[in-house]
């Protein structure tokens, strides 16, 4: 390379010394080096079948005026001459020396005048390696050294220089709108030093000083454009879960409600970003539910992004029902306001829903007590000592229902939660309707079977639904299955209570003659005949609209009603 040098020397000074460019579209010079291997291509463009010049400058040196025949090789790192082909082409490669930088490149004709100059940027990874442990240096999450902004200075200095933004693929032209590097706040570099997660590669540099400077832009930001920056900034916002993300725009208008919880929370990293629009975002479905149908679909629809624990939510088995979780997390809503609050009140009503009682062998609830009770119907948790018994907390939902909810639970018939709710608005599976049926009235017969593919022997709903099955109180919800597991409509109860009459005698006296609910073509066949005898009596009544629901789940509100007028009519009450 000395040799080449020295013959290009007296065609540089000519050529620095006219500092001309060729007007030409033909004429151009390029190149590009492999930060890995040091390896630079070149590839020139001129007049064809013509001498010229290409000279690669040292990183640093951005004019030749002051080098002499002494200095070269200060000034030069390269220097080629040779000839273009028939096309004006000419293109080779060279591996570079040192550790790198920005290197200035120059395209020069056979009299010395400079057609064209590019530049190029090179970092050996030894070098990149070094700026990312000065990075580290300069981090950490917490303060703990209480230096914040002397670390924050340290890093802007490190990322200062135009090619060591670029070695870290951070370009201007990816900047945010009216932000370059030399406007940048110096709260983009505090965040930086202050960032909540360990940089080893390239992108993590990267993906840091955009999270950063995204952080501050949200800071600094209007409401309504938070839409528009998360579009800019999503790339940059590596644990942006997608799915939460999708939701957020297809928001629309609601989008702004989400905007409004944004603003409570402080940004300084990509991880704020993140977590603040995850949270937002959930809340704001979560709050905005009616009905607890809708809770797991909304889980399933952002991809768990709240974390809950759904493998233990999923290994809830009959008679437990996973539905009954869904329904407290509804009733919690109000007193839920983080994700953190979230998963904490899932995981609770979980390990409820588990310690409820069924079948007649109390459970102990976490940090509950409670005794065996061997007469217990069951469709609650574990039955507290009567002697220490509390007041059910959300019979204002079902005032109506009260005193026969209280009566039921004085006779030990139904119980309530170890969270001290009854659930009046809840369902009754139909294995526990039957349990309540057959145990008020004293029809238990442990022997009794049932025919039905779905009924285990070994359960505790076994002898109950054999008993119903022996006293022609149920039958299956088609030849081969009795419906376990499923939740008990309002027409379906009409039938076993119109069944428990025949089986008692026809004690049901006729009360009032019978009106046609507005609901009445909506009855099945099988039970029209039912509800009609059991309107008559004043056991069942429809809602003040006139419509029965015949298909809506039998609620427990309604369940200890209609028992209580059972009850009544048979003198157990």
């Amino acid at each position: 390379m000395k040799n080449i040098v020295k013959m290009c020397l007296i065609t540089l000074i000519l050529l620095f010394s006219k500092n001309a460019f060729a007007d030409s579209e033909q004429t151009y010079i390029k190149a590009e080096a492999d930060n890995k291997t040091g390896i630079v291509t070149v590839s020139a463009s001129s007049e064809k079948n013509s001498m010229v010049g290409i000279y690669i400058l040292n990183p640093g040196v951005e004019s030749l005026d002051d080098m002499t025949p002494d200095t070269a090789y200060e000034f030069i790192n390269y220097a080629k001459q040779g000839y273009t082909d028939q096309n004006g082409k000419l293109n080779f490669s060279y591996k570079l020396l040192g550790d790198g930088g920005k290197y200035k490149v120059y395209l020069s004709s056979a009299d010395g005048t400079k057609t064209a100059d590019t530049s190029f940027i090179y970092v050996s990874q030894k070098t990149i390696d070094g700026y990312i442990s000065e990075i580290e240096k300069n981090r950490d999450s917490e303060n703990k050294n209480n230096d914040l902004e002397v670390r924050a200075e340290n890093i802007k200095k490190i990322l200062g220089a135009e090619y060591v933004l670029n070695i870290f693929d951070i370009y201007e032209k990816d900047f945010p709108k009216n932000i370059t590097i030399d406007n940048i706040d110096s709260a983009v570099y505090e965040n930086m030093a202050s960032y909540d997660k360990e940089c080893k590669e390239k992108s993590d540099v990267k993906n840091m000083f955009f999270g950063a400077l995204y952080a501050k832009v949200f800071s600094d930001a209007e409401i309504a454009d938070f839409a528009a920056i998360f579009e800019e900034c999503k790339i940059y916002l590596t644990g942006l879960n997608e799915k939460v993300y999708s939701y957020y725009t297809l928001l629309g208008e609601s989008r702004a409600e989400v905007d409004n919880m944004l603003e409570k929370y402080d940004f300084h990293s990509a991880s704020d970003i993140e977590n603040a629009l995850n949270e937002s975002v959930i809340l704001y479905g979560f709050k905005k539910m009616s009905n607890y149908t809708e809770f797991m679909p909304f889980v399933k629809t952002l991809d768990n992004a709240m974390g809950l624990d759904l493998t233990s939510y999923a290994d809830i088995k009959a008679p437990h029902s996973a539905e009954n979780v869904d329904k407290a997390m509804l009733e919690k809503k109000n007193s839920i306001n983080s994700v953190a609050d979230m998963q904490k009140e899932f995981k609770n009503q979980i390990d409820i829903e588990n310690a409820r009682e069924i079948g007649g062998t109390s459970q102990r609830g976490s940090g509950g007590s409670g005794k065996t009770i061997g007469s217990s119907i069951g469709i609650g948790a574990v039955l507290p000592d009567t002697e220490n018994a509390a007041p059910f907390d959300d019979l204002d939902a079902a005032l109506w229902a009260k005193d026969y909810i209280l009566k039921l639970y004085d006779k030990k018939i139904i119980s309530g939660y170890g969270d001290k709710t009854f659930r009046p608005n809840d369902g009754v599976k139909r294995e526990e309707a039957v349990k309540i049926i057959v145990s008020s009235l004293g029809l238990l017969d442990e022997n009794a079977s049932a025919p039905f593919e779905d009924v285990n022997k070994n359960e505790w709903y076994a002898p109950y639904i054999g008993s119903a099955y022996k006293f022609k109180i149920v039958s299956g919800i088609d030849e081969n299955n009795f419906g376990t597991g499923k939740n008990v409509s309002r027409q379906d109860m009409a039938v076993m209570i119109f069944n428990l009459s025949n089986t008692l005698g026809n004690k049901f006296e006729k009360a009032r003659e019978y009106t046609e609910f507005k609901d009445g073509a909506d009855i099945a066949d099988y039970a029209k005949e039912a509800v009609k005898y059991l309107y008559c009596a004043k056991i069942l009544n429809g809602d003040n609209l006139g419509n029965f629901n015949p298909t809506d789940n039998l609620t427990r509100a309604e369940t200890a009603a209609l028992i209580s007028a059972v009850l009544n009519i048979t003198g157990e009450v």
